[in-house]
């Protein structure tokens, strides 16, 4: 199913018996365009990490939430298996961004960044950076 202007639309299944069925869910597109807009407006123009952070952290609980309640409904949850789907679908994608931040790290950076930046990829590919940062008292501001 693709959206009006043609992009893939955000679907999210619901089950009925046996059979999941897919829908369209406009409010999720729109909740994502404004934690978009959230973090463009703040990072750009403000300065500072922005509430549109805290907008994905609220759709991702939902659909998680939503995904947990139709598994206890089926007969269960399997938090291992859970988490292994999760990762992998999150982890290529993740990957590969990581690997481009290095690259961009390694043209763009000076040389004396370097190494803090592969450790700091490292920690994000292990979701280990906030540990990171805060090993090296980074603060946002």
């Amino acid at each position: 199913m693709t959206s009006p202007g043609g992009a893939p639309a955000a679907r999210t299944g619901t089950t009925v018996g046996d059979a999941t069925r897919s829908r369209f869910r406009p409010e999720l597109q729109g909740l994502r365009a404004l934690a978009v807009l959230l973090v463009v407006v703040y990072h750009v123009w403000v300065g500072r990490v922005s509430g549109g952070v805290d907008v994905f952290f609220l759709i991702t609980g939902f659909l998680i939430t939503g995904g947990l309640y139709r598994a206890a409904a089926r007969g269960g949850v399997d938090v291992l298996a859970t988490w292994r789907r999760q990762f992998s679908r999150l982890l290529p994608a993740m990957t590969v961004v990581l690997a481009a931040g290095v690259v961009a790290g390694f043209w763009l950076l000076p040389e004396n960044r370097w190494m803090p930046t592969v450790r700091e990829t490292v920690a994000s590919l292990l979701f280990l950076q906030n540990w990171e940062l805060a090993h090296n008292s980074v603060d946002y501001v």
